[in-house]
């Protein structure tokens, strides 16, 4: 199988339908691409599930433990760059 086109990385904040759909269309080979990792700023949504389920990397990074919205911006920038990147190497 060749290598996808696009890596995505997904942000989700609760169930994950939009998620789900990149997952199905991705297996039905109707998007050229691979989910390298699912965010969401909330530690329980069922996103997060949705994604260990299909083999995804999966990490919350909660919204309400930073103090502002660039601190959070900041914190995911981290997070994506290391923790998602490594996934793929």
């Amino acid at each position: 199988m060749s290598t996808p086109s696009t890596r995505l990385c997904v942000l989700i904040s609760g169930n994950g339908s939009n998620l789900q759909a990149i997952i199905d269309n991705i297996s039905a080979e109707k998007l050229d691409a691979e989910i390298c990792g699912v965010i969401s700023n909330r530690p329980n949504a069922y996103g997060l599930t949705r994604a260990q389920e299909a083999g995804i990397t999966a990490i919350s990074l909660d919204h309400m433990q930073h103090d502002s919205r660039e601190s959070y911006d900041k914190a995911l920038q981290d997070r994506k760059s290391t923790r998602l990147n490594s996934s793929h190497q």
